[in-house]
């Protein structure tokens, strides 16, 4: 089921080692949930920033138990005052993928400073979801 979403992120990276926090609200239009993702990050750069991401993917159940949990991925950051990034990433489960896109969001805007890029590791919890809609 495809899904969508808005939050907001801060990152640090530096000597090739980054750190991301994510807070998001995200619906696949059955259910509506706030998740809260902390990644770490591998590859070259130094970046510091703040912003909106946009969670856009396919969860392969409803998005309360598919999107929760590890995920492997990749992505990037680049900065002068405004700042872009984007990230994908593949959510793992028991069962294998459990879903395909982003928590974090395939595009990011905000405010920062910096260049990176590189292999993240996440995990995703979810703070709070609704009951199925329907």
């Amino acid at each position: 089921m495809p899904f969508v979403g808005i939050g907001g992120y801060a990152s640090i990276h530096t000597y090739g080692v980054g750190a991301d926090v994510t807070v998001s609200v995200v619906t696949d239009v059955r259910q509506i949930c706030t998740f809260v993702t902390i990644c770490g990050r591998l590859g070259p750069g130094i970046y510091l920033g703040a912003g909106f991401n946009y969670p856009l993917g396919v969860a392969m159940n409803n998005i309360g138990d598919s999107l929760c949990g590890p995920s492997i991925g990749v992505g990037g950051d680049l900065a002068f005052g405004p700042s872009i990034g984007f990230e994908g990433n593949v959510g793992l489960g028991e069962d294998g993928i459990t879903s395909v896109g982003t928590a974090k969001g395939p595009a990011r805007s905000g405010i920062g400073i910096g260049l990176m890029i590189g292999a993240d590791i996440c995990h995703t919890a979810a703070v709070w979801c609704s009951n199925k809609l329907f």
